[in-house]
């Protein structure tokens, strides 16, 4: 599929915002694997970054990728906070 119409893909690729590559590249196994070659789509990845309105630049130390999931995924990516009140340890995760 994708070596047939790869140009054709990656020319509707390049219209689509931040989050709906991170649901493609989340839809299959051959779409994973896709998005998430890195040689071949960072390019896709920052075009996305373009098209998506308020998108923040990308941290040097992540791939665009692992930066939208950081962005766009609801779950919490910081480790326990620990800190003390009253004398009692209190932990939020």
């Amino acid at each position: 599929m994708f070596r047939a119409d790869g140009r054709l893909f990656s020319q509707i690729y390049s219209y689509l915002e931040l989050k709906d590559l991170l649901n493609l590249s989340r839809t299959c196994k051959k779409f994973r694997e896709f998005f998430l070659n890195r040689k071949m789509n960072e390019s896709l990845w920052k075009q996305a970054r373009i098209n998506t309105d308020g998108a923040p630049e990308r941290p040097p130390f992540l791939s665009e990728p692992a930066f939208v999931h950081l962005l766009y995924s609801p779950n919490c990516h910081v480790g326990p906070i620990y800190f003390k009140t009253d004398g009692l340890l209190m932990v939020l995760h």
